[in-house]
């Protein structure tokens, strides 16, 4: 998610508080897919191949 001026909101930013609330109050649970670490789009190298053979 992006604010206005299209810079990445943090899952912890202050302005996301009123949907965690909202949420907790009404027993809704919130999902979030914040993303793969950085190696996921490395190249494949032989310390990353340990135990795959």
């Amino acid at each position: 998610m992006r604010d206005e001026s299209g810079v990445r909101v943090a899952v912890d930013d202050p302005e996301l508080d009123p949907v965690f609330e909202t949420a907790g109050r009404l027993n809704i649970p919130v999902l979030m897919h914040v993303g793969e670490p950085l190696s996921f789009y490395e190249p494949v190298d032989n310390i990353m191949n340990v135990g795959l053979s």
